[in-house]
């Protein structure tokens, strides 16, 4: 007996078929013909394995956890992203620096002229070595004088283009040392003698002042605030 049970659209409704009983005829074998086990070698057995693709299957064994994380590892404990919270704030009071650096500029003369001065003095010691290459004593040495001159009243925010030897005095009283104001009052005077005989003056010699002249400029650099 056989039953089948589906479901009848027209209906509406399940059904089942009955059918049966079957007669089966069963005969026996010959005795020639005995039960035969076909089975595969070893070799051609672990081929069909390989070749099996994982996944392809219904279930298959996964050989690798992937990536692991600790459960309780939240976002905000970590570290970097605590660090980048602060870099807005940076930028901002790097943007305010640099805005009232300036606007200062733009306000304050003062300010200006002495941001002005070490770039007046880079260029005029540039000048001062090119005329030295050329053993030109006088042109040497009208470099050397209005740098300097150049230099303090632009540091000091005072007309430079009066500027003489007796500027020293001035200097002394912001408490410059003694040994600086003196090497530049010896530098001005070496340019006011190398204007009338500037043959008095070898290479040796505007070598030195040149160098005196370096000395000078980094010290009131440092000083003149």
């Amino acid at each position: 007996m056989i039953k089948f049970s589906f479901f009848d659209p027209q209906s509406a409704s399940y059904k089942t078929v009955e059918k049966g009983p079957f007669k089966i005829e069963v005969k026996q074998l010959d005795k020639k013909e005995d039960v035969k086990i076909v089975e595969l070698f070893g070799d051609q057995q672990q081929d069909i394995v390989k070749s099996q693709e994982l996944g392809r299957d219904v279930i298959y064994i996964k050989d690798s956890i992937g990536k692991l994380r600790r459960q309780e590892e939240f976002l905000y404990k970590n570290k970097l992203l605590l660090l980048l919270q602060f870099l807005p704030l940076v930028c901002f009071f790097v943007t305010v620096r640099i805005y009232r650096h300036f606007h200062k500029i733009k306000t304050d003369e003062a300010y200006a002229r002495k941001l002005r001065a070490p770039k007046i003095a880079r260029k005029g010691l540039k000048e001062a070595e090119l005329f030295l290459n050329k053993s030109d004593p006088h042109k040497f040495y009208e470099v050397i004088f209005k740098t300097l001159q150049r230099y303090l009243g632009y540091k000091l925010h005072i007309p430079w283009a009066g500027i003489t030897s007796d500027i020293v005095n001035s200097l002394s009283a912001r408490d410059i040392e003694a040994g600086i104001a003196g090497k530049i009052k010896t530098i001005m005077s070496e340019c006011d003698l190398a204007r009338y005989a500037p043959s008095e003056f070898n290479e040796e010699k505007m070598q030195r002042t040149l160098e005196q002249l370096r000395l000078i400029l980094d010290y009131l650099e440092r000083e003149l605030r």
